[in-house]
């Protein structure tokens, strides 16, 4: 072999060698913006649904509800919490994604990987505020039935009791005075109850169907 073959042969290793090592560097490249479009694109999808029309639905519930000065306080306060995610929150979470695209066309990956990190961690802070939120204001407008099913089987309970007393009173010699007495606060709870309902002051409604179901699950066990 000719010392020029032997130098043209290196040069094209060489020449070749280089092309590799570009192709894998294109490659590694193209699969790293590949996994940091599809994380982007994944935390624009959750920031996306942090805001749904549920809670917007609940809002408006609330809001046909409000007769009193502690219902209207209650839902000014999720009012605001609610527009300071919309108009704080989210907007601040759209320009960290923005800044995250910025750096993955720019081909700064590794800090755009650390920024999507860290744009999800606030994410879901984001996203636990509005859950909680939701949970709060879903306590008054599912109050009504959930509160009126459990005072329905505690009035089923309460009757049956009082039937069972009425028929053998004879066994009840010298408590009679302690069970009626008892008798009597329930139907004043339960005729407050009534009340309250008609309030919509819920906050005082967990506390009766509380008490009545101390009051009728102990007598229950007197009788």
């Amino acid at each position: 072999m000719s010392k020029s073959m032997a130098i043209l042969i290196g040069v094209s290793i060489y020449i070749v060698g280089i092309i590799l090592i570009i192709l894998t560097i294109y490659l590694i490249e193209k699969q790293n913006k590949k996994k940091l479009d599809k994380e982007l694109a994944r935390l624009e999808t959750l920031k996306n649904l942090i805001i749904s029309s549920g809670i917007l639905t609940e809002m408006e519930k609330v809001k046909s509800l409000i007769n009193n000065e502690k219902l209207l306080s209650t839902y000014e306060k999720w009012e605001k919490r609610y527009k300071q995610i919309e108009k704080e929150s989210i907007p601040r979470l759209t320009d960290s994604l923005l800044t995250c695209e910025e750096l993955i066309d720019n081909k700064k990956y590794k800090e755009a990987s650390y920024e999507l990190a860290k744009t999800e961690i606030d994410i879901y802070y984001v996203k636990t505020d509005m859950e909680l939120l939701l949970e709060e204001v879903k306590e008054i407008t599912y109050s009504e039935e959930r509160n009126r099913n459990a005072v329905t089987k505690l009035k089923s309970i309460y009757r049956e009791v009082v039937t069972k007393y009425t028929n053998n009173q004879n066994d009840y010699k010298g408590m009679e005075e302690r069970i009626n007495l008892q008798f009597d606060n329930i139907n004043k709870l339960l005729s407050a109850f009534e009340v309250v309902m008609e309030q919509n002051d819920y906050e005082e409604v967990g506390k009766i169907v509380h008490a009545l179901d101390d009051l009728i699950n102990n007598i229950k066990i007197v009788i």
